[in-house]
């Protein structure tokens, strides 16, 4: 994984097929054809050219993606570039891209295919960080990743992948570590606007949604101390359908949800995120907080499976 700057360098494009047919051609039908999308993209990071000498803009403006499926700001003085199907936002050795994956299932087994084919190029590649994140309002897998690059650049990579509707969306931040408090805002900003249009649309949602039969609310610090809870992290169980999965796997009224898939929860949209990111059938796991009598609590690990629900 690397800055990526080919879309401005004319040799790029030869050396996407040069690396895609490596990686392909000993691969049989169908997984080359994915193998062969995923080969192209690491390709578009390995290979730097310059993104300077470019026209930039004047100020800041809106990128709204061809086919009408996302939309993100390009900052004044920054350039918005064709990479694939999706966009890369660029300056100097700083970027943001955007890339595009369909018949995606799995936003975390995305993240591993492509970090692992890009890290096989770099030195010292290391991920740094492992958790989630939030991306046009959704939980999103999330890896934070340093390496030096094959211009012997140490570089810091943040990649975020996210699955709707069997399209995966991957946003790759990439800049060189000695620029980082200078660029990491402006980074930041263009990674916030990001936003999906048309499968988050309510116009686009389905008629049922995933569910687990429950109603949270925020952990109060009054709440935390009668749970001899030394932090606020977490949700309160404030209802639970009796017919629901959560009941039928044993949550119960006034549980506290610590954690969920083993990420720690911060609010009630965060829970409703994570719950929405997943299928009917799909299995997840909540880490609860239980108080078993006025001086007695104790922690339980539950595995409640979603089902679908009409709205």
């Amino acid at each position: 994984m690397i800055s990526i700057h080919s879309a401005a360098n004319p040799d790029s494009a030869i050396g996407d097929q040069i690396f895609a047919g490596a990686l392909t051609s000993n691969l049989p039908e169908p997984q080359n054809r994915h193998v062969n999308r995923l080969a192209t993209v690491a390709a578009v990071f390995l290979i730097v050219g310059s993104s300077h000498g470019y026209s930039p803009r004047e100020s800041a403006s809106p990128y709204r993606d061809s086919n009408g499926r996302f939309t993100l700001t390009v900052p004044a003085a920054w350039k918005a570039q064709p990479l694939g199907d999706g966009v890369q936002i660029v300056r100097g050795d700083a970027y943001v891209s955007v890339m595009i994956f369909e018949h995606s299932s799995n936003a975390a087994a995305l993240l591993e295919d492509l970090s692992g084919r890009l890290g096989k190029k770099w030195q010292r590649f290391t991920r740094t960080e492992r958790g989630s994140s939030a991306l046009s309002g959704m939980l999103a897998e999330a890896s934070l990743f340093d390496g030096v690059n094959s211009q012997g650049v140490s570089t810091v990579l943040k990649v975020q992948c996210v699955v709707v509707d069997d399209v995966g969306y991957v946003l790759v931040t990439g800049y060189p570590a000695a620029q980082s408090p200078t660029v990491k805002e402006i980074l930041t900003q263009i990674e916030r606007s990001f936003t999906l249009l048309k499968s988050t649309t309510e116009s686009a949602k389905s008629a049922v949604e995933p569910t687990i039969g429950v109603e949270v609310t925020d952990l109060t610090p009054e709440d935390a101390a009668f749970y001899h809870l030394d932090h606020t992290s977490g949700v309160l169980v404030v209802r639970v359908d009796e017919s629901g999965p959560a009941a039928q796997a044993g949550l119960q009224l006034h549980d506290v949800i610590l954690s969920i898939d083993g990420n720690s929860l911060e609010s009630p949209p965060m829970l409703e995120r994570v719950i929405a990111s997943h299928r009917s059938g799909d299995v997840i796991e909540l880490q609860i907080y239980r108080m078993k009598s006025d001086e007695k609590a104790e922690r339980q690990t539950i595995k409640v499976t979603v089902r679908n629900t009409v709205r």
